[in-house]
């Protein structure tokens, strides 16, 4: 699961909302599964079916291209990142998650300036070109 309690990755993963709002392709994929759970209902009745890649991939691509192609064309109004920021707060909200700290993309950036001071500080042997191969 991944919002149905604070455990759960979505509310702990940094990794799902770098921009702190919830991505399109997730939103896309919840349009797709709407649109199965539409298409069990076709005849007026019921009717299991196949949830796959296979089936609901083109349907989630034409969702995903449609959320991208609205989110240019309403750019100036800013409609889709205000809704998805709105959206992760929202699911934080119901999954007790308190809202991250903004401190956390500067511990990112100060790992980075170490890793790379780590990396400059390396002395790599003769005939390794730094991609742990000979030349």
């Amino acid at each position: 699961m991944w919002f149905k309690k604070r455990s759960d990755e979505g509310p702990q993963d940094p990794a799902f909302s770098r921009d702190n709002s919830i991505p399109l392709p997730t939103i896309a994929l919840v349009f797709t599964a709407i649109e199965a759970i539409l298409d069990n209902w076709v005849t007026g009745e019921w009717k299991d079916s196949d949830f796959s890649a296979e089936v609901y991939r083109p349907k989630f691509d034409r969702h995903l291209w449609m959320l991208k192609d609205f989110e240019v064309k309403t750019s100036e109004a800013k409609i889709l990142p205000r809704l998805r920021t709105h959206l992760l707060t929202k699911a934080r909200k119901h999954a007790k998650v308190e809202e991250p700290s903004r401190t956390a993309s500067t511990s990112t950036t100060i790992d980075y300036a170490a890793a790379m001071a780590d990396w400059e500080g390396n002395v790599l042997s003769d005939g390794e070109n730094g991609d742990g191969h000979g030349e």
